[in-house]
């Protein structure tokens, strides 16, 4: 089941922390522990959490889950099954102890019942914190994206898809906030947070569904376009670099503007992924150099057509990938 969160998700965190998972499981259990005693004891049960009609939201689980439901993030359908299976297991608990409170006995039908709803009831609970620790090491906690690990394994999938298809092509682009680190000084590291928050949401929000942005690391993020050449990459990123910098974010009444610096380049067949991304490093690299809130273009093809002519060039000389570095208005108008 945690896989198809996961999609209907997509790249946004599912924040639920384990231990509130097994907090709330382990009182559900000492609630079903009580059932089974009251009825080796024969001592009948008044408390509401055991005999109300709306019984399930007296436990803390159900208070627990009550309070997820009010996250619009996780309203998928994975809690609308869980929350099913919650309440079937305190109705068949209710009926069980009803006949008990009546009868003095209850069917074996009843008792079995009581059973397979708690059986049913775990393997939901289990499914979510399968998927609570899944996420856990998929994003990252600030931003809601997909962290470094994460986009590691994407970068490496499309890697694999590029060489099985001549004619493919990728282009990735690292992006960092312009002097994040003055918004930090002079605002705090809330602020800061604050400001990581704003510049994902709008990155994310900009983007095609089987694009793939994550946190990268500290204010860098770094996106993955399938299927896209360089020119159509650079108007894409173009929208988003225009979108950020009319974007504001409000600190105490007073607007703040956030801006980002832009680096493009496309994803190699022939060569280390790293070295792919040491060129979109120094393509961002320039569009800081050249007075930030710009986006830099470095062309592999050209690229590699200058490093055929001079054999003892390297692709990861910096020096000669910079000369190969154009503004964004260079190639949009190509």
């Amino acid at each position: 089941m945690h896989q198809s969160l996961l999609g209907r998700v997509e790249k946004k965190a599912f924040g639920v922390p384990s231990n509130d998972i097994k907090d709330a499981l382990l009182a559900h259990r000492r609630w079903a522990h009580k059932i089974s005693a009251s009825l080796v004891l024969r001592q009948v049960l008044v408390d509401p959490e055991f005999t109300d009609k709306h019984a399930h939201h007296y436990c803390k689980f159900g208070r627990w889950l009550w309070q997820l439901s009010q996250d619009n993030l996780i309203q998928a359908d994975a809690f609308g099954h869980l929350d099913h299976v919650h309440q079937g297991l305190h109705k068949s608990a209710a009926r069980l102890l009803s006949s008990f409170a009546q009868n003095d006995l209850v069917s074996a039908k009843e008792l079995e019942d009581f059973h397979l709803s708690q059986d049913d009831f775990v393997a939901s609970v289990l499914d979510i914190f399968e998927f609570s620790l899944v996420n856990k090491y998929q994003f990252d906690t600030t931003t809601k994206l997909i962290n470094r690990r994460t986009i590691d394994v994407v970068l490496a999938n499309e890697k694999r898809r590029l060489e099985g298809l001549e004619d493919s092509c990728c282009c990735i682009v690292l992006a960092d906030i312009d002097r994040f680190k003055d918004i930090n000084d002079s605002y705090g590291h809330d602020v800061g947070d604050v400001v990581l928050e704003h510049t994902a949401a709008v990155l994310n929000g900009s983007i095609r569904r089987n694009d793939t942005v994550a946190r990268f690391g500290g204010e860098e993020f770094l996106f993955v376009m399938p299927d896209m050449s360089l020119q159509e990459a650079t108007q894409a990123v173009e929208r988003i670099r225009i979108k950020l910098a009319n974007s504001v974010i409000t600190h105490l009444g007073k607007p703040l503007s956030v801006t980002a610096s832009f680096g493009i380049t496309q994803l190699c067949q022939n060569s280390d992924i790293k070295e792919s991304i040491k060129r979109a490093d120094v393509a961002l690299y320039e569009a800081k150099r050249l007075g930030r809130n710009c986006t830099i273009v470095l062309c592999l093809k050209d690229l590699m057509q200058h490093l055929a002519q001079e054999p003892t060039g390297q692709l990861n000389a910096e020096e000669t990938i910079q000369q190969y570095c154009r503004n964004v208005e260079q190639v949009l108008n190509q």
